[in-house]
C-alpha cells in the first residue's frame, strides 16, 4: 500500500550544476545549485509536488580558480574505516585525498597548499567494541524449589480448589554462557 505521509517523500541530490562564481566574476568562490528529485520511501521518482512542503537542498559552496591559482581536484570520497569498533589502544580512521591539478602560473595567483593540506583523516566507528558477552537461552518451566519445600509447609500453604497439589515457590532456570565475537563460548571468567 504506497505511503501518502509528507515523510514518506524526500528529495533525492541528482547532481550538482556547474559553480557560478559570486558576484558575477569570471572565477574565484561561487555555488553551485544542487539539481534534485522528488522520490517516494521506494525509491520510485515521483512529481516533484509530492516534495513541495520539504526544504529544498541549500546550494554548495564552490570555487572557480582564477588563470593564476592553484587547482585542486575535489576530494575523493572517504575510505573505508580502518577499524570496526574503537578500544583505548585502537581507533578507527577514514581518510581521503585530493591532487594538484595545475600549479599557479603566474604573479598574484593563489599558492598551492603544502602536502598536509591534501589529505584529511577523521575518525570513525567511535562506538565502543564488545569482546565479551552474555547469551542467554529460553527460560525452563517452573519447578518447585526443593530448598524452599519447608518453608512452604510452615508458611501454612494449603491445597488448592481441585486438592491436586500444593502451591508453593518453584524456580526456572535458562542457560547463560559467555561469548567471544566471531569466536563463540568461551570460559565464564571472561
Amino acid at each position: 500500500m504506497p505511503c501518502d505521509e509528507p515523510s514518506c517523500y524526500k528529495w533525492q541530490l541528482v547532481s550538482l550544476d556547474r559553480c557560478i562564481p559570486d558576484d558575477g566574476k569570471q572565477c574565484g568562490p561561487g555555488t553551485q545549485l544542487p539539481l534534485v528529485q522528488c522520490i517516494n520511501s521506494n525509491g520510485e521518482i515521483v512529481d516533484r509536488s509530492f516534495c513541495s512542503s520539504l526544504a529544498a537542498l541549500e546550494p554548495i559552496p564552490c570555487e572557480v580558480p582564477c588563470a593564476r591559482d592553484c587547482v585542486l581536484s575535489d576530494w575523493t570520497p572517504w575510505s573505508t574505516c580502518s577499524q570496526t569498533c574503537s578500544s583505548k589502544t585502537v581507533e578507527g580512521k577514514q581518510m581521503r585525498t585530493r591532487s594538484i591539478l595545475a600549479y599557479n602560473a603566474g604573479e598574484g595567483g593563489s599558492l598551492c597548499p603544502n602536502s598536509s593540506a591534501l589529505q584529511e583523516v577523521r575518525n570513525c566507528n567511535e562506538h565502543a567494541c564488545i569482546v565479551y558477552h552474555w547469551q542467554t537461552g529460553p527460560w525452563g518451566p517452573c519447578t518447585e524449589d526443593p530448598s524452599t519445600a519447608s518453608l512452604n509447609t510452615s508458611a501454612g500453604i494449603r491445597p488448592t480448589g481441585d486438592s491436586q497439589g500444593l502451591c508453593s515457590m518453584g524456580v526456572q532456570t535458562r542457560k547463560v554462557m559467555c561469548v567471544r565475537v566471531n569466536v563463540g563460548q568461551v570460559p565464564p571468567k571472561k
